[in-house]
C-alpha cells in the first residue's frame, strides 16, 4: 500500500540493482538524465545492435568493446562492426546503459564567471 504512495530512489553504478528493482531506470551522465524507461523497454532499446566478434574493435564513436565471458568481444554498437564479422547476441542491461551513453550528446560546456567586484 505504502509503495503506490512513495517513489524511492536508489543510485547505484552497478546494473544489477536496477535489473533487481521494477520500475523505471534513468541514465545519468555528468548529472543529466540521457535515457529515462523500464528495465524491459531499455533492454529492448539493445536489441539488434550487440555482437560478439573475435577481435577488439576500437573507435568508441560507433561502439563499445567489451571481453566476453566466453573469450572474443562483446561489441555494443549502432551498427555491426567490420564487414563480415560480428555474431548477434542476446542484449543485457548493460549493454542498453552502453548504447544511452553512445547516444547521448556531451553535455554542453560553460563557464560561469563571477561577476568583478570591486571593494574600496
Amino acid at each position: 500500500q505504502r509503495a503506490r504512495q512513495a517513489c524511492v530512489v536508489v543510485a547505484s553504478h552497478f546494473v544489477e540493482d536496477a535489473e533487481a528493482l521494477p520500475g523505471r531506470v534513468a541514465v545519468l551522465q555528468a548529472g543529466r538524465v540521457v535515457a529515462e524507461a523500464t528495465t524491459e523497454a531499455l533492454l529492448a532499446s539493445a536489441a539488434g545492435r550487440v555482437w560478439w566478434c573475435a577481435r577488439r574493435h576500437g573507435d568508441p564513436a560507433e561502439g563499445v568493446c567489451l571481453p566476453h565471458g566466453g573469450g572474443g568481444w562483446r561489441y555494443v554498437g549502432s551498427r555491426p562492426p567490420g564487414t563480415g564479422e560480428g555474431r548477434p547476441l542476446p542484449p543485457t542491461l548493460e549493454d542498453a546503459y552502453f548504447l544511452a551513453l553512445q547516444q547521448a550528446r556531451p553535455p554542453a560546456r560553460s563557464i560561469a564567471r563571477r561577476p568583478q567586484r570591486a571593494f574600496f
